[in-house]
Order: structure tokens, then C-alpha cells, then sequence
């Protein structure tokens, strides 16, 4: 997972409860613009799990490099 936000407490407490499921889940934190692009070069596919966006520009990102994405279908980004 790349990013860091006002969950990430949530998220890190999460997975020290599921010991089994962190051990398949890096934490990346926060990555400047040359960073993501190397992680969407060197991934399979990218998943946004957000269920409320008005428009994600990370989103755009992943579709204009060519990963597959795994999303919500009721976001608005599925009119681009």
C-alpha cells in the first residue's frame, strides 16, 4: 500500500490484529510522483477499495499506464 492518511493508524492496529494476513502487505507510506510511477511499472494490477471519491486522479494514473484496475462500480470514475 502506498500513501498515508488520518487511517493509517486504523489500518497498521488492523493488521497487527491479523498477523497472517500483514505478512502479504507492505506499507509504503508516502511516495513522491516518480516513485508511484515505477510501482505501477513494476505491478500486475492496481486496487482502489474507495467507496465515496469524487474524482481520483490516482485512479486516471493507473488506468493511463495500462493496469488492469479492481474497483467499486458505483464511482463516478467509470464514465472515463
Amino acid at each position: 500500500m502506498i500513501g498515508d492518511g488520518r487511517e493509517m493508524n486504523e489500518i497498521l492496529d488492523y493488521m497487527k490484529e491479523k498477523t497472517d494476513f500483514s505478512i502479504n502487505i507492505k506499507l509504503e507510506g508516502r511516495k513522491n510522483k516518480n516513485e508511484i510511477r515505477n510501482y505501477f511499472n513494476s505491478s500486475d494490477f492496481f486496487v482502489f477499495p474507495s467507496l465515496f471519491e469524487s474524482f481520483s486522479l490516482v485512479l486516471a494514473e493507473a488506468l493511463s499506464s495500462g493496469l488492469p484496475v479492481i474497483a467499486g462500480t458505483r464511482l463516478p470514475q467509470w464514465n472515463i
